[in-house]
């Protein structure tokens, strides 16, 4: 798990850090719906690198038996090992978190409401004591809560227009958007760039929420929707929930000053933007596919000097075996170059320790230093594992 985290770990940064420049650099040129749309480009991402590679090749060579002893690596600090106690701790605290504060505001939120009515009869309208602003609550069966004096803070037309607000984040499904957007910053909640983005896609919502309710709205409604969202300022801090919920200071503010300028956007900006971003998105597809479909050399290279790869101790303890192919390339000098994982069983368990070993391998040179050589080395506990025999086969066992 911690290799799949740490390689997903620069293409997500990557990721939200485009989507925050283009936020700040292009707001006067792009439309509050397309920034917020902008916040796509996270998972699409992240999906296209976990893409499957397919590395299905057959090859006729010899196989090789390479046996390493895990007895003396027991009692070594396994780093691997405990970064990913770290990462599962904190996975789980903040999955309890996020689950227990559902619960409890869920309760809260039920506890004695009243029926009022449904907005465009489909989404039910519920009083209740326990908010003091309009709250969009629910995945599934979605309710809108609304304060016991909502009618008397607001007139008809403001209440007519924050009902087109929650009407907004309802039919685009912005929940279930923001329960994806909390599951990715629980996964990678290390990084401080997840939470300035999860932030920053947050307010955005809003704005470009705002914006749909404004679309074709007169200055009488600007003014009013205004004075609506001032009536609606809190000072509740933001939490890790999926309902919209966004009224505090800050952010009613970059709301407000976003309602005043209200960009509608540059088609020719957009345009140009999103083939950057499709060319971008191209280019990580290409490099991922491109690692399956590189041509492999049949021409056996032959090692001179081979450093036993360390059978990792949490593998070991949870009798984990497995198999890693490797593609490399042989310099002038014998060393390895350009070490990839092509395929692995199961994935990110023995990667690491696999490229560790092959990195300090020395072959003899061949006098080429563009062809491509697999190797597969299999982690095995007992003589009973088997695997598919590709270019060469190292095994790594216990004894």
């Amino acid at each position: 798990m911690t290799n799949w985290l740490l390689e997903q770990l620069w293409p997500t940064s990557l990721a939200i850090i485009c989507t925050l420049l283009c936020s700040k650099l292009l707001r006067n040129h792009l439309s509050a719906r397309f920034q917020y749309t902008l916040w796509l480009l996270v998972p699409l991402v992240l999906l296209l690198n976990n893409l499957p590679v397919s590395s299905a090749m057959s090859f006729e060579t010899e196989l090789h038996r390479y046996v390493v002893s895990v007895t003396s690596q027991s009692k070594s600090l396994d780093v691997y090992g405990l970064l990913s106690m770290i990462w599962l701790t904190g996975f789980c605290l903040m999955s309890f978190l996020v689950f227990y504060e559902h619960l409890s505001i869920s309760k809260k939120f039920n506890s004695g409401k009243q029926f009022s009515h449904k907005v465009n009869n489909r989404l039910p309208v519920y009083f209740s004591d326990a908010v003091n602003s309009p709250v969009l609550f629910g995945l599934i069966h979605q309710r809108l809560f609304i304060p016991l004096d909502f009618h008397k803070r607001y007139d008809s037309e403001q209440a007519k227009l924050i009902f087109q607000h929650e009407w907004v984040h309802f039919a685009r499904k912005d929940n279930w958007s923001n329960a994806l957007a909390i599951t990715l910053l629980l996964i990678f909640w290390f990084n401080p760039l997840c939470w300035i983005g999860y932030s920053q896609y947050r307010k955005q919502q809003e704005v470009a929420c705002d914006a749909a309710v404004l679309a074709h709205a007169n200055r009488t409604q600007r003014i009013a929707y205004c004075r609506a969202l001032l009536a609606c300022v809190s000072d509740t801090k933001n939490t890790l929930s999926s309902y919209s919920y966004y009224t505090e200071k800050s952010t009613m503010k970059q709301r407000l000053n976003t309602i005043q300028k209200m960009p509608k956007g540059n088609i020719l900006v957009n345009l140009l933007l999103c083939l950057v971003l499709f060319a971008g998105l191209s280019s990580i597809a290409f490099a991922k596919y491109g690692e399956g479909t590189k041509e492999y050399s049949k021409e056996e290279a032959q090692p001179i000097v081979r450093i036993e790869p360390i059978y990792p101790k949490e593998a070991a303890d949870q009798s984990i075996e497995g198999s890693v192919v490797l593609g490399f390339t042989v310099t002038n000098n014998g060393q390895t170059d350009n070490i990839i994982v092509i395929s692995a069983e199961p994935k990110g368990v023995f990667d690491k320790e696999a490229k560790k070993a092959l990195r300090k391998w020395r072959y003899k040179p061949t006098g080429n230093t563009n062809k491509q050589y697999l190797v597969q080395l299999d982690f095995a506990l007992s003589d009973d594992y088997k695997s598919k025999d590709l270019v060469e086969r190292i095994k790594v066992s216990s004894h």
